[in-house]
């Protein structure tokens, strides 16, 4: 699954609590999951000239954030494709793929999102590539990534270079597949103080939080612990200065600039795993990102 903002280690404890044990392994129905993909497989294309002129399109890549995963509450520890903020076909949701839908209408029917849950960076070129297999030259590609990377055991920051590495290469994927699509890399979504804050209403979160871990949001009384929350604080904004360098030197490769890590998390929003987000979230990250995809994308 998908690192939360602000869970750390101690997130298998809480799965157990939760889910009796078995929500710390991921199901297989990923939207356009790549279990069982040969990798190694370079993607082969027919150019056409008029299509990658005027792409169309939407296609995300990254980590469960975009899968839906249990944002159906009825359906727990599994994707729902329909909900995800990025690419979702709920109406409810209104994705980003629906609002360009609706001002762009020759978007319709072109959306992949090859997002697996539990991915880390090293992931997004295979992901990237199977993306362009389904929509070869989309208008706007949508990465999220970050949350598994976190290690919060002092190597974080020895890290960082490969990840830069791993985001640039998936970059450079689309960007010499298709030259004029348009790639838009978010942060993190909600913060760890403000995760932290959202989850002091659920004393069995708080509990299974709990933790020595140098990024739990909670301390073995229960109550919040700030420097926790301050240490993962750092972590994540030292990630996402790597995306920004990730971008850098290609024009059309842009961030959010800390949009969706602006959001308010509540408690009523986030799913029974209390890591991800119900459908209505889902729906309120779309509406946080898409003035930014009207600025990147230059929409009337």
């Amino acid at each position: 699954m998908a690192r939360h903002p602000a869970v750390a280690a101690s997130t298998l404890a809480l799965a157990v609590v939760l889910a009796g044990g078995c929500a710390g392994k991921e199901p297989d129905g990923s939207v356009g999951a790549a279990q069982g993909r040969d990798t190694t497989t370079s993607r082969t294309t027919t150019t056409s000239p008029a299509e990658a002129d005027h792409p169309r399109g939407v296609i995300a890549f990254g980590h469960s954030a975009l899968t839906g995963l249990s944002a159906d509450p009825d359906r727990p520890q599994e994707n729902s494709p329909k909900s995800s903020w990025a690419t979702g076909t709920d109406p409810k949701v209104d994705s980003v793929y629906l609002r360009l839908v609706k001002v762009r209408p020759e978007t319709q029917g072109s959306v992949a999102n090859t997002a697996e849950n539990g991915a880390k960076a090293a992931t997004l070129p295979a992901q990237a590539e199977a993306a362009l297999d389904q929509v070869p030259f989309p208008a706007l590609a949508i990465v999220q990534t970050i949350d598994n990377d976190i290690r919060c055991d002092g190597s974080d920051a020895a890290h960082l270079p490969e990840f830069r590495a791993s985001v640039r290469a998936a970059v450079e994927t689309v960007h010499s597949a298709s030259p004029k699509t348009t790639i838009l890399v978010v942060s993190n979504f909600g913060s760890p103080a403000g995760y932290a804050k959202a989850l002091a209403k659920d004393p069995v979160a708080v509990a299974g939080f709990a933790d020595t871990d140098p990024c739990s949001p909670f301390t073995g009384k229960g109550t919040i612990n700030a420097k926790g929350v301050a240490t993962l604080t750092a972590i994540i904004d030292r990630y996402e200065a790597e995306q920004v360098r990730a971008c850098a030197g290609i024009p059309v490769c842009h961030t959010d600039d800390g949009t969706l890590s602006g959001y308010t998390e509540r408690l009523e929003l986030l799913a029974s795993d209390r890591q991800h987000l119900l459908a209505a979230g889902h729906a309120e990250l779309a509406a946080l990102i898409w003035p930014t995809v009207e600025k990147v994308l230059e929409l009337p």
